[in-house]
């Protein structure tokens, strides 16, 4: 969702990914991957040329599970909540080598949290309202309407204007956080998803398992 939050800003998008030797095409397909230092450079300078201090959040408010590519299949296919963030957790590396997603429960509560695994990551803080974004949502999408937050916590300094996150999120968030999670209702991970399937699953679970094998090879 970059290139349309950009368009709508009035920067072109080919001139600002040309900087970064990129062109609009290569983000046509959800698996092809961008070095975790680059992306954050990149977000950096669309606040710079639009001007937006909540530029990624507005880029996640855009996008949804399917920016996940296969493992984006692979989640949306699982039985229930609690399998498909699992398999988020155990996949993520395969398309987001920089980070980390992990799931607690700590029942009535759970929460799910995404984490920088470098420190003085350039736009980190845009990075995770991003991916905060992306990831609350793919559990709207995956659990339905009457699935909501109980708390949001992000591990950066509070931004000028925090009403847009108030907004998009329905509750108000706490920054300057230990960590960047959502918090929701245990009682969710229990939830069967609408697009379960078992042939689809198995045959997702394969094909992640070789994108791993691939991601593996590359860093011999």
């Amino acid at each position: 969702a970059i290139l349309p939050v950009l368009r709508d800003a009035g920067v072109d998008p080919h001139d600002l990914l040309a900087e970064f030797g990129l062109q609009p095409g290569y983000f046509a397909d959800p698996d092809n991957v961008i070095p975790f230092t680059t992306m954050g450079r990149i977000f950096l300078r669309c606040v710079e040329r639009t001007g937006c201090e909540h530029f990624g959040l507005l880029v996640g408010k855009h996008s949804g599970v399917s920016v996940l590519g296969a493992i984006g299949y692979l989640v949306q296919s699982a039985p229930d909540l609690r399998t498909a963030l699992r398999e988020l957790s155990a996949y993520l590396h395969v398309h987001d080598g920089g980070a980390v997603v992990t799931l607690s429960e700590d029942k009535p509560m759970a929460t799910l949290g995404y984490a920088i695994l470098s420190d003085g990551v350039e736009g980190a803080e845009q990075l995770l309202d991003v991916a905060l974004a992306i990831v609350f949502n793919m559990l709207r999408g995956l659990c339905g309407p009457g699935w909501q937050l109980t708390g949001l916590h992000f591990a950066h300094a509070r931004p000028q204007n925090p009403a847009p996150f108030r907004k998009f999120f329905g509750v108000t968030p706490e920054f300057d956080a230990e960590q960047s999670v959502l918090v929701f209702e245990a009682r969710w991970l229990d939830h069967a998803l609408p697009g379960a399937d078992p042939q689809l699953h198995a045959l997702m679970a394969q094909r992640a398992a070789e994108l791993e094998g691939a991601t593996l090879a590359d860093l011999v």
